[in-house]
Parts: structure tokens; sequence; C-alpha cells
């Protein structure tokens, strides 16, 4: 019962946000000419820092989809389960209901002791 559909509506918006950022800047070509190296030192750590971020935030989106199928998985087992408990119960009753019938029905005990009954005068 696995459901392979993806449940977060921002997964694909995340996604795109992540694909379109480079994993890490480089000096020679990313360093703008206005900045002083500390500067773009600061920003860089800040960078990877983001990309970090921007991993973990992934991860715990794989994790939460994943326990959103779980729990999906689960309501649809305990639907599952709760329609033959409630089948079962009914059938259960019905054959109770029989049984108190059948036990009752003067028809059915005279039939089986006829053979077995003899009066004698």
């Amino acid at each position: 019962m696995g459901y392979e559909e993806d449940l977060s509506p921002y997964t694909e918006f995340l996604q795109t946000l992540i694909d379109d950022v480079p994993e890490q800047l480089m000096l020679d070509s990313d360093f703008p000419q206005e900045l002083s190296t500390e500067t773009f030192t600061k920003f860089s750590e800040h960078w990877d820092k983001k990309i970090q971020s921007e991993k973990e935030v992934r991860l715990a989106l794989k994790r939460y989809n994943r326990h959103q199928q779980l729990a999906t998985s689960i309501v649809v087992q305990n639907d599952e389960i709760r329609s033959i408990l409630e089948k079962t119960q009914k059938e259960f009753e019905e054959l109770q209901e029989f049984k108190v019938q059948n036990l009752y029905n003067v028809e059915n005990l005279f039939i089986l002791k006829q053979g077995q009954v003899t009066f004698s005068y």
C-alpha cells in the first residue's frame, strides 16, 4: 500500500529554488569587485549555512512526505480492518439470532424427539 505521490504542495517550489543555486561560491568567479575580501568571506560563510539549511529542509521534507505516506497507509488499513470487523460482527449477530430462533423452535424439537419418545399405557 505504498503511495508514490508527493503530498506536500511545497516540494516543487523548493526543488526549483534549490536546483538554481550553486553549492559553493568561488572567489575568482563569484567575487564582486566592489566588495572587500573580508566581506566576501563572511558572505560565503553565510552562503554555505544557507546551502546547508536548504539540504536540511530537503531532508525534513522527505521525512515529512514519508510520514504522510505512512499515516495515509495506516488510515486506509484501519478503514479496511474496521469494515471487516463490522462485517464479522454483523455475521456473528445473525448467527446468534439464528441460534436463538432454532433453539426454541417447537417444530424442530418435535421432529427431533418424535422417534425417541414412546408412549406406553
